[in-house]
């Protein structure tokens, strides 16, 4: 949608709003939700855009394998971009594991820190004993053990 031109500062300038505006605009909205409303909102909005992203990646992979699409020619032979398994195919090999447990390192992360860390911050702050966690085992208070 097109609001104003402004070509008189330099040609072809104009103010516009398309999809690139409305992402972009969606993602400050979250980061400032997340910003404003603690880790537990943020673990949330984490799965929802992993869930998100991952989405069209199982789409594309697993829809060619179900209707019989997949091309096998492609698989053979399994070698690395440049062609050969030397040092170089092993660096582009394991850069791309890297980046696949980098991009899904936060919601595992995110869930260590509400079943481990958080009950240990509340308990800080709030003055009393939290919950125990499985590595924490319930005291028993002076109570014979049964």
């Amino acid at each position: 949608m097109h609001l104003v031109d402004l070509g008189f500062l330099k040609d072809g300038l104009e103010l516009r709003i398309n999809a690139v505006f409305i992402i972009g605009a969606l993602i400050m909205l979250a980061v400032w939700n997340i910003q404003h409303y603690g880790i537990l909102r943020t673990a949330r909005v984490q799965l929802v855009l992993t869930i998100g992203a991952m989405t069209p990646l199982l789409l594309l992979t697993i829809v060619p394998i179900l209707t019989g699409d997949v091309v096998m020619s492609n698989f053979s032979p399994f070698v690395p971009i440049n062609g050969s398994w030397n040092i170089d195919g092993w660096s582009l090999f394991l850069g791309g594991l890297f980046i696949a447990v980098v991009l899904l390192f936060p919601n595992g992360l995110a869930g260590l820190w509400g079943d481990y860390v958080q009950p240990h911050v509340d308990r800080l702050i709030n003055g009393r004993k939290s919950k125990p966690t499985w590595a924490e085992p319930p005291l028993a208070d002076g109570a014979p053990a049964e």
